[in-house]
């Protein structure tokens, strides 16, 4: 989670955005599952800021960047598709 933590606010940088104030930090080994959910929502939230900007460069959607379909995270539980998910659009980005 560190490492998407810090990739999210690297690409913001790029794109002139204000870092994300994490509102846990997580600690390996330490952080609970139970927040798990929010740290998901909280690095999907930094992305979709960036997507947003980069789709209010034009007024014209030819060349705006879809907004990924985040996979449901209704089980609580941490799944790897869901980080998956993160890196694959911090790298697209």
């Amino acid at each position: 989670m560190n490492a998407l933590h810090t990739a999210t606010n690297n690409v913001r940088t790029f794109y002139g955005l204000i870092n994300m104030r994490w509102v846990d930090p997580t600690i390996a080994h330490k952080t609970p599952i139970r927040d798990w959910l929010l740290h998901i929502a909280e690095l999907r939230a930094g992305m979709e800021g960036v997507v947003y900007l980069i789709n209010a460069f034009d007024a014209e959607d030819a060349f705006d960047v879809p907004i990924p379909q985040w996979i449901d995270n209704s089980t609580g539980f941490p799944q790897a598709d869901m980080v998956n998910q993160i890196a694959i659009t911090i790298q697209f980005l």
